[in-house]
């Protein structure tokens, strides 16, 4: 499932993490603007305009693109997890919705980011939560 996802990733969508500092958090915290662009093969998705082609030559295009991500872990250099549970809901028809912020991050130096593409079934299965479920 892993390397389904992972290829999934490399597929479909670039991610890009910006830090940035907040005057509103308290000393030492920060916020992370994770953005979402999404890819077919190389080239920009396109809803409902562009024709894309599979490997054996099958046109197609695409009309709707939603999901959900969440459940962020940032690893620092130094092997510390900071882990954020909310999840969002990413809709291709709604650019604001592709750069999500993920708040009060300590300030440091991170080497990875790791999360979840769809909902974990413990928190598909709790009824109506807050956020994006």
């Amino acid at each position: 499932m892993h390397g389904m996802i992972r290829k999934f990733l490399i597929y479909f969508f670039c991610v890009a993490a910006l830090a940035k500092t907040n005057a509103a958090f308290a000393q030492n915290k920060s916020s992370i603007t994770i953005s979402f662009n999404h890819f077919v093969k190389d080239e920009a998705l396109q809803l409902d305009t562009v024709r894309f082609f599979n490997d054996v030559a099958q046109a197609y295009s695409v009309t709707m693109f939603k999901y959900y991500v969440g459940r962020f872990c940032l690893t620092t250099n130094t092997g510390k997890k900071i882990n954020d549970t909310a999840y969002f809901l990413i809709n291709e028809e709604a650019p604001e919705s592709k750069n999500i912020a993920l708040q009060g991050i300590p300030e440091g130096n991170y080497k990875s980011i790791d999360f979840m593409v769809g909902v974990d079934s413990m928190d598909n299965c709790s009824g109506a939560q807050a956020g994006a479920l």
